[in-house]
């Protein structure tokens, strides 16, 4: 009787550790993760323009021969047009995006004029800490 009641005891602890693991692996709905997080961030008049990044995409893309990068706009963040485009390069080879990624730095870097854009790796974002009139728009390149 006691062995029954232990062995039944330690199956329902071990099914529970078995869900527990598999909903924390999982991506909760409030959460966004990215490879790369490009924060465009204004220092008076605005944000930097975007066109060389569409360039180096471009480029980037009819060298390595894929059809479409995929990255989320997700904003305004602020009063003066400020946006983050979150990529998560599920379309890339893991070379592909080590190289899109260390290329990726030397272009955010100049973008400098009319604020900064900032490349920050691994991010993930609450959507319940973003501004309420934040909206997640889908953006092919």
């Amino acid at each position: 009787m006691k062995f029954l009641l232990i062995r039944n005891l330690l199956l329902i602890l071990g099914l529970n550790l078995c869900f527990s693991l598999i909903s924390f692996g999982q991506q909760s709905d409030s959460t966004l993760k990215y490879a790369v997080v490009i924060k465009f961030q204004s220092i008076c008049c605005g944000v930097p323009n975007a066109a060389p990044l569409k360039k180096f995409v471009s480029k980037f893309k009819k060298d390595n021969h894929t059809k479409t990068i995929r990255a989320d706009k997700i904003g305004p963040m602020g009063r003066e047009g400020e946006y983050y485009l979150g990529f998560k390069l599920k379309e890339l080879t893991r070379k592909q995006k080590y190289n899109f990624l260390k290329k990726l730095n030397v272009v955010t870097s100049k973008l400098t004029d009319k604020g900064k854009a900032i490349a920050e790796e691994n991010v993930i974002i609450d959507k319940s800490t973003l501004p309420q009139i934040a909206t997640i728009t889908k953006v092919y390149y």
